[in-house]
């Protein structure tokens, strides 16, 4: 077994992390960043909403009785009426984080849970160009002011751009993961009430596909998403009666939609009054969104996704966080390809400068072919200078210092006398790991592959591996 010895380890480099340091923080990464962290202040606010506290007062009862009410235990005036908690696990848990970890961590656990939902947001749009993925995050989450907060909505909120993000996956050919989509349902019904939107974000997807295949019969591929969809909607209905209400959770959506007195008397329920300056960056989403189907033609799933959000965010204020779920990635997408069309019609090309993967202070010298600075030359290429014929393969190659070894070409030649290629190398290490490094080096600044990259990371931190570096002659003969 070999001693694990100081020299067996790669110490790490200032100058390589300051490196690694600048690769990571590119303009998208600044950008998207900077936007994400912006946004969360956003959402981590004071309690505005009048029923916060009644409903940290009915999960103390609950937690305190070990049971759910079945009458409205507060309201006086209809002491006999049977009321259905729909929420009643979101306020046993938001009592027990109150009680336990005080105010400020119950405010700080919804504002991450909205922020999860715009990163499931940003999923579904991180190959389009960072600078529109930006700008449509901060538009989205600018315009649901009115109802980010410490509140169970946000719970239907963050489940619906699960369920988008599963969707356009699934439409896409990209991901099966909507098959979970009844376990997820489990989960919701017990949660929030909003339950009842992810069966419409599923009408919507079938709609689409169905509407798709009565254009094109040759592609049975809509056909074979629609009947799935259809399988996880009849599934997922299912998955709702596992809660304690049972089979009284269904109607409770469509009597409380169905009910005048809330309808008139709750003021969330209103339409938008767009004479409030909040709801103004709301308005202005939708004259984006109609900009921007003028200039891109979206996809039927869009257009129906965002017919049906416009719809539901001007039937009630409330809707808001369920438009911007819905329609920011429709009006990302949507100037994404205008842009990609429009600078292809243009031929304009715009390209990031290549970085030096070399370190700061040193620069690859262009005269010499890639893999040259590391003392190595990938097979098959050969130099041609100027004017002049290909030179000899491996001329130009000039032996490189390893850490810790002798000058010693990496390819064939006379070894320089008083070194020898041994088990463990001079230094403890294995010459067929080190010698390996150099080649993988030269690959990456071949490739500019991150991967290679990457993988170099992990072997140095896994450390030298245990396996025999193998005869020297049948490493020179693999080089």
């Amino acid at each position: 077994m070999q001693d694990a010895s100081p020299a067996t380890y790669r110490t790490r480099s200032p100058a390589a992390d300051s490196l690694r340091l600048t690769e990571r923080l590119s303009a998208r990464t600044l950008l998207l960043g900077g936007v994400l962290i912006v946004i969360l202040s956003l959402f981590i606010g004071a309690e505005q909403d009048p029923d916060f506290w009644w409903h940290l007062r009915i999960g103390q009862w609950m937690a305190e009785n070990g049971r759910l009410p079945s009458t409205d235990i507060f309201t006086f005036t209809a002491a006999n009426h049977v009321w259905t908690d729909h929420e009643y696990l979101t306020e046993i848990l938001m009592w027990l984080t109150f009680n336990t970890l005080g105010l400020a961590t119950l405010v700080i656990l919804f504002g991450l849970l909205t922020w999860a939902g715009f990163w499931l947001i940003y999923l579904q749009v991180r190959r389009q160009p960072f600078v529109f993925i930006g700008m449509g995050l901060a538009i989205g989450a600018i315009a649901g002011t009115p109802i980010w907060g410490p509140r169970a909505q946000m719970i239907t909120f963050a489940l619906s751009c699960l369920e988008l993000y599963w969707l356009r996956g699934y439409l896409s050919g990209r991901s099966r993961a909507i098959m979970w989509f009844p376990l997820v349902m489990i989960a919701w019904a017990n949660l929030h009430g909003g339950w009842v939107i992810g069966f419409v974000w599923l009408g919507v997807a079938l709609a689409a596909e169905l509407l798709s295949w009565a254009l094109d019969q040759d592609n049975p591929e809509h056909k074979m998403h629609a009947r799935r969809l259809v399988v996880i909607g009849l599934a997922s209905l299912v998955a709702v009666a596992a809660t304690p209400h049972f089979l009284s959770l269904y109607p409770y959506p469509f009597e409380t939609q169905g009910s005048e007195a809330q309808q008139r008397l709750i003021v969330e329920w209103a339409s938008p009054n767009f004479h409030n300056i909040e709801l103004r960056p709301f308005e202005l989403m939708i004259f984006l969104l109609v900009i921007g189907f003028a200039l891109k033609r979206p996809s039927l799933f869009d257009l129906l996704l965002t017919l049906l959000a416009i719809g539901l965010a001007l039937q009630n204020v409330r809707n808001i966080a369920l438009f911007v779920a819905a329609t920011t990635p429709v009006l990302i997408n949507t100037y994404s390809g205008w842009w990609t069309e429009y600078t292809a019609s243009r031929n304009w090309k715009y390209s990031i400068p290549p970085r030096n993967h070399l370190g700061p202070g040193r620069e690859l010298d262009q005269s010499r072919p890639p893999g040259a600075a590391h003392g190595l030359e990938l097979p098959g290429r050969r130099r041609r200078l100027a004017g002049g014929a290909p030179q000899r393969r491996h001329a130009h190659v000039q032996p490189v210092r390893l850490r810790g070894l002798p000058r010693v070409p990496l390819l064939p030649g006379p070894e320089p006398e008083g070194v020898h290629l041994r088990r463990g190398g001079v230094d403890g290490r294995q010459p067929a790991q080190r010698v390996r490094r150099c080649l993988l080096r030269a690959l990456q600044l071949e490739a500019g592959a991150g991967q290679v990259r990457r993988g170099l990371r992990g072997r140095e931190q896994r450390g030298p591996s245990p396996q025999p570096p193998g005869d020297p002659a049948r490493l020179d003969a693999g080089l």
